[in-house]
C-alpha cells in the first residue's frame, strides 16, 4: 500500500506529463504558444517535485535535463544578443551597397544556424526528462521527435534562408524596404511552423504512453 507522499508525488508526476504534452501541442500556434510556454514551466516544477519516488536515474535526469534547459536558454539569448550587436555594427560601420547585404544575410544565416544548434539542446533536456522511466516504444518516440525536430530545423534554415537574403538585397538595393517580399517571407515563416506539430505529436505520445503506464501502476 502506497503513502500519502508516494502518491502525491505519483499524481504531480502524472499532471505534469499531462501539462508538458498540452504545451508541446500548442508550441506551433501563435499567441496559444504563449499558454503553452505557462504549462511548460508547471509541468515541469511538478515533474521536479515528483521525480523522486521513480528511483535515482530518474531523478537525476530530470534536473540534469532542467540544467540543459537552461543552458539552452542561454544560448539562444546569446544568439538573440549577437545577432543584435553585428546589425548595430553593420549600421554604425557605414556599409551600404552589396557590402552591407552580405553582412547583414551572414548575421541572420548564423542567428538561424545558432537557432538549430540550440533547438539540438532544448531536445536534449526534452528527451532526459522522462527517458529512464519510459518503455521502450516511448523511448525510440522521444528519440523520433528529435530527430524530427532537427531535420524540421534544417529544412526551415534551407528554405528561409536564401529568401532572406534576396529580401535584404532588394532592399539595400532599392533603398525601400521589400513589402511584397517580407510579407511572403512572413506568410511562409507561418506555414512552415505548422511542420512543428510532427515533433510536438510524437513527444506528447510518449509522455501520453508514459502517463498510461503510471496510471496503471506498472510503475513506479
Amino acid at each position: 500500500m502506497r503513502d500519502y507522499q508516494e502518491m502525491t508525488a505519483i499524481g504531480r508526476t502524472k499532471n505534469g506529463l499531462i501539462l508538458l504534452a498540452v504545451s508541446l501541442l500548442l508550441d506551433p500556434i501563435p499567441i496559444l504558444n504563449y499558454l503553452g510556454v505557462i504549462l511548460a514551466i508547471v509541468g515541469t516544477v511538478l515533474m521536479i517535485l515528483g521525480r523522486g519516488v521513480f528511483g535515482d536515474a530518474h531523478s537525476r535526469n530530470v534536473v540534469l535535463s532542467v540544467v540543459i534547459y537552461v543552458v539552452g536558454l542561454v544560448i539562444l539569448f546569446i544568439i538573440g544578443a549577437s545577432f543584435a550587436l553585428s546589425i548595430a555594427s553593420i549600421e554604425l560601420s557605414g556599409a551600404s551597397g552589396a557590402s552591407a547585404a552580405a553582412a547583414i544575410s551572414s548575421s541572420f544565416d548564423d542567428l538561424l544556424t545558432g537557432a538549430i544548434v540550440a533547438g539540438a539542446v532544448l531536445g536534449i533536456a526534452t528527451i532526459l526528462l522522462t527517458y529512464a522511466i519510459q518503455s521502450r516504444t516511448g523511448r525510440i518516440l522521444l528519440l523520433a521527435g528529435y530527430v524530427s525536430s532537427l531535420l524540421i530545423g534544417i529544412l526551415v534554415f534551407s528554405i528561409v534562408g536564401p529568401q532572406l537574403s534576396t529580401v535584404v538585397s532588394n532592399t539595400i538595393a532599392t533603398r525601400n524596404v521589400d513589402r511584397s517580399g517580407l510579407d511572403a517571407l512572413q506568410s511562409e515563416i507561418q506555414l512552415l511552423r505548422f511542420l512543428n506539430f510532427i515533433p510536438a505529436i510524437i513527444y506528447a505520445t510518449a509522455y501520453y504512453l508514459l502517463w498510461e503506464r503510471i496510471d496503471l501502476g506498472d510503475i513506479p
